[in-house]
């Protein structure tokens, strides 16, 4: 069950506003602590950025080791944040995902391989739940929201998407012990009894600037090929490094 959350690897990030689109711009880049048989990490992850016309666009690639990228997923929201469009492509197993939010209505369509059928699924939405909706690559533009308040002690909710279940599920963040000297720790857990027993709690660590510093023990959205050439879940640890490049 906590393939729920696959997609939950993103870096702190400046935001951008400008009237007309801009280039996109390269923010980071993370790597997962698995190392593979070559020696190298499992996966590398990118995320990039740019507005067009007052809202705002990311693009998070997981790419090989031959920068081959293995999962995409591109996602649109307005100036203040909140979601408008997602889309997911899942290259290994043919997965593909496409939610769109309105002010009255969320809807997800979801097909579980090339060769399947596409299933949508759609939802009457509140004024409320229009504002909590995120994307997993949008968990930690959520928190840098919110700073303040975590760093306070406070918890905040919001109801994350999860495309492959077709379905929203409520979560919380509370603030715990710093792991690390000088920076922040949080820790992501299901706001019902019930889905916690199913979903692990997941720990994001922050720099004191604040930016994303490590992700631990979380499933991302690819899989990894066990003995047997069957393809598994595996976690690892998210490394993340800031990144000029523009």
């Amino acid at each position: 069950m906590n393939r729920l959350f696959p997609w939950m690897l993103t870096i702190a990030v400046t935001w951008i506003s400008s009237a007309g689109a801009e280039p996109w711009r390269e923010l980071g880049m993370g790597t997962s602590t698995v190392i593979n048989a070559d020696g190298k990490p499992w996966f590398t992850v990118v995320k990039k950025r740019r507005t067009e016309n007052g809202r705002i666009e990311s693009e998070m690639t997981f790419q090989n080791s031959l920068r081959e990228p293995l999962s995409i997923e591109t996602y649109t929201t307005t100036a203040n944040g909140e979601l408008v469009s997602y889309h997911w492509s899942q290259k290994q197993l043919g997965r593909d995902a496409q939610i769109d939010v309105t002010a009255q209505r969320l809807k997800i369509r979801y097909q579980a391989s090339a060769t399947s059928q596409a299933n949508e699924k759609v939802f009457d939405i509140d004024a409320e739940e229009r504002t909590m909706l995120i994307v997993p690559p949008m968990i930690d533009e959520r928190i840098l929201k919110n700073w303040e308040q975590l760093k306070s002690g406070k918890k905040i909710e919001f109801l994350v998407i999860v495309p492959d279940r077709q379905d929203y599920f409520r979560f919380r963040f509370t603030p715990e012990h710093p792991k690390y000297l000088g920076g922040y720790s949080f820790m992501l857990r299901a706001a019902s009894f019930f889905l916690s027993l199913a979903v692990a709690p997941i720990a994001f660590h922050f720099t004191a600037d604040p930016a994303l510093e490590r992700i631990e023990d979380i499933p991302p959205p690819i899989k990894r090929l066990n003995i047997n050439g069957e393809w598994e879940n595996t976690k690892t640890d998210i490394l993340f490094r800031k990144n000029e490049k523009k």
